[in-house]
């Protein structure tokens, strides 16, 4: 992994970051303060961003390129769950206690990341409880989705398993 840009962000990516429904949402101090904090980082193809279990220090958004959610239900075993593509927040474990990544990631393909420094945007969450409620908002937003896909693809199995 190499960071590529680090804070505070570079003009053009800023702007093209207030494309994202992360952060379309805040007003422009918020956004300000959040891009602050922010770095943009380089994956090359099946580098590991994060593993199961991994303290969770970092939350993401996808800029570039596919990243691929996998757990490991026994070893050896790995199953993919989710592709995350540009625009997919991941990490949110690091918003959330206890702060442990739920699954590894990995880039399918050359990818940049937005990553934000799990407790700095805590902190920030902390101090403006307005910008807290939009992440979290979000956050809950994308839990219900991963987990209404995760139970669509276990029906899924189930199916093909019985028949």
């Amino acid at each position: 992994m190499r960071v590529k840009t680090e804070s505070p962000m570079t003009e053009a990516l800023t702007r093209a970051c207030r494309e994202y429904e992360l952060f379309r949402d805040l007003d422009e101090r918020q956004f300000v303060r959040v891009m602050m904090a922010a770095e943009l980082i380089e994956l090359k193809p099946q580098e590991l961003l994060f593993a199961d279990g991994d303290p969770a220090q970092y939350f993401y958004l996808v800029h570039r390129g596919d990243v691929v959610i996998q757990i490991e239900p026994k070893p050896g075993h790995v199953i993919d769950v989710f592709t995350a593509k540009p625009s997919t927040i991941l990490g949110w474990s690091a918003l959330v206690p206890p702060h442990i990544y739920t699954g590894a990631a990995k880039a399918l393909e050359p990818a940049e990341l937005i990553r934000v420094k799990g407790e700095r945007l805590r902190q920030l969450c902390e101090s403006d409880s307005v910008l807290g409620f939009k992440l979290m908002r979000l956050i809950a937003k994308t839990v219900s989705e991963r987990l209404h896909e995760t139970r669509q693809e276990l029906g899924n199995l189930i199916y093909w398993v019985r028949h």
